[in-house]
């Protein structure tokens, strides 16, 4: 876990050709929300003006490439460059090693001040404006030597959904209400299958920029465009992937219309007829994995997820209804899932 001690920030930060000719050291508060394992983000105030430090650090299982410190800090410092100019970044002020803590890295940018998407319904125009900045980063056609952190095709987005909902400790899954466990067990057997009968489909399906952090919770908007504020994740991945996520989290918080709109609005703009067909198995399968990450998560916290108990019970549901499983049990079964998420992040079990 994290790592820089606060009152050696101000220090450390002083020592900075960016802050040395300030007289008096920048004040260090953290952000609030959670960013992923390893991460953490502070509001460095200095003067009138304000910047967000974000703070990378490995955790005790030795990170694939790409997932390291190093990768997340040179990710944001590779894509706000080449997105702020056109208003979907923050500006880069600086990036590098933290030798107040050797072995970690940090970036600083400009604070974007906004009002969040956080899990607001977005309204017609935000989603509009969402699926464009999305067409603009797909669209990129420059290589980058960086791999985001979605899966990068339906083989292996299946090996990592498979893996969580194996992984998930016995004790877990054993205080499942019964008829959740059972609905859960038959979903994974209908997705498996539905996703080997479709996977040819991403044969030669090409890697595009993706920006690879939730949507729409990591956008805040200012003067009346989205800025994306989480470029950590940033890389080539599969823009099918994005747009399916991003469309089930506004179907989630504004309803199915919400996240139909923003599909149609971004294929209207991309000339690849075989998107739609990945975009639309993505939106068929995502609420699975979504229900087992929110499951093996349900103690702790969860990326741009607040309410991970209403969030669980929708997903579960939508899974359900996609298989035909429960019956008309559905809704009471999603209602129990909600109850369990509940009574996990009560207790406080499984927290990191």
């Amino acid at each position: 876990m994290l790592h820089v001690v606060r009152h050696t920030l101000p220090q450390w930060l002083a020592s900075l050709p960016l802050f040395e000719a300030s007289p008096v050291p920048p004040r260090v508060t953290p952000l609030g929300g959670y960013y992923g394992p390893d991460e953490t983000a502070y509001i460095i105030e200095l003067g009138d003006g304000k910047l967000v430090l974000k703070h990378y650090a490995d955790g005790p299982e030795k990170p694939l490439p790409g997932k390291r410190a190093k990768d997340k800090a040179a990710a944001e410092a590779i894509a706000l460059p080449m997105y702020a100019p056109g208003g979907e970044a923050p500006e880069l002020i600086w990036e590098g090693p933290v030798e107040a803590q050797p072995g970690t890295y940090a970036t600083i940018s400009k604070w974007v001040e906004g009002t969040p998407a956080d899990e607001r319904p977005l309204t017609g125009q935000e989603i509009e404006q969402l699926a464009g900045a999305l067409r603009t980063i797909h669209g990129n056609k420059e290589q980058v030597r960086l791999i985001a952190h979605t899966p990068r095709d339906l083989e292996a987005w299946w090996a990592a959904s498979h893996e969580t909902y194996r992984d998930m400790p016995q004790s877990l899954t054993d205080s499942l209400p019964a008829a959740v466990r059972e609905s859960l067990t038959k979903v994974v057997q209908s997705v498996a299958a539905d996703a080997q009968a479709h996977k040819r489909f991403w044969h030669l399906a090409p890697l595009t920029q993706i920006y690879g952090s939730p949507l729409p919770g990591s956008a805040v908007w200012k003067d009346g465009k989205p800025v994306l504020v989480s470029w950590e994740r940033f890389g080539m991945g599969d823009p099918a992937y994005e747009v399916a996520y991003t469309a089930s989290e506004i179907a989630r918080t504004a309803g199915p219309e919400a996240g139909e709109a923003l599909v149609t609005g971004y294929l209207a703009g991309v000339d690849d007829p075989s998107l739609a067909t990945r975009i639309t198995m993505y939106r068929r399968l995502l609420p699975f994995s979504m229900t087992v990450d929110l499951m093996a998560q349900a103690g702790g916290p969860f990326p741009y997820i607040s309410d991970k108990a209403g969030a669980l019970a929708h997903y579960l549901e939508a899974a359900l209804v996609t298989y035909e499983w429960s019956g008309g049990n559905t809704p009471e079964v999603a209602a129990q899932a909600r109850e369990w998420a509940k009574s996990r992040t009560v207790a406080g079990e499984d927290q990191g």
